[in-house]
């Protein structure tokens, strides 16, 4: 999952789709690389701090360390998402939070947190679109660590 094109390749369909470029002619040489085509018009909804504010803060928080206006409510506390690293030896664990998010977390700690992957693919328009948004969406949780 953390082969050095990945960003890049993201990043550039991402950069291409601003600007009107097709994402279908992006080259990948790599194996497990995500090319995904989304709509131009759609590319703003697929934005991964957008997406957290909106499906995320309302347990975490704006700052997402877990204090959101719903917390209280929760018989279990949400996590303070900003210290991801530190409670994984300051590696981000890419695919633990992606298939958190996306609901794939049989018990443990997580058992709680609703399954967004069903909420992103309802309110995407396509299987590539709601795949754009959760990769920035675990691209903003990383942003956001502190180290």
């Amino acid at each position: 999952m953390s082969t050095p094109t990945k960003p890049f390749v993201v990043a550039g369909v991402i950069l291409g789709l601003a600007v009107g470029v097709s994402a279908q002619s992006v080259p990948t040489s790599s194996p497990g690389v995500t090319v995904v085509q989304v709509n131009a018009k759609r590319v703003a909804t697929c934005d991964g701090r957008a997406n957290f504010e909106q499906y995320c803060a309302s347990c975490h928080g704006i700052d997402a360390k877990g204090r959101g206006p719903a917390a209280r409510a929760l018989p279990t506390p949400p996590a303070d998402l900003t210290l991801i690293v530190v409670r994984h030896s300051q590696a981000f664990p890419e695919t633990y939070v992606r298939e958190s998010i996306r609901g794939n977390h049989a018990g443990g700690p997580l058992h709680e947190m609703p399954e967004w992957d069903r909420v992103l693919r309802s309110v995407s328009t396509s299987d590539q679109e709601a795949t754009l948004r959760l990769v920035n969406l675990v691209r903003y949780i990383e942003s956001i660590q502190q180290r």
